[in-house]
């Protein structure tokens, strides 16, 4: 499947695919911390309610 190409395109297509699919975990993992923190955290929940108060 090399398809004509040498091996310095091959690994270089390699390295961006993994830095990609890195790229898409971290920010997988660091908008799941971002929900998490945001539903978890009582500072938070006790800021939500000021602003909903303050809203009203």
């Amino acid at each position: 499947m090399e398809q004509g190409r040498s091996k310095a395109q091959i690994d270089s297509n390699n390295k961006m695919m993994a830095t990609f699919l890195i790229a898409i975990f971290v920010f997988v993992v660091f908008a799941f911390l971002v929900s998490f923190i945001k539903t978890k955290n009582p500072f938070i929940l006790e800021i939500q309610a000021q602003i909903a108060l303050v809203k009203k």
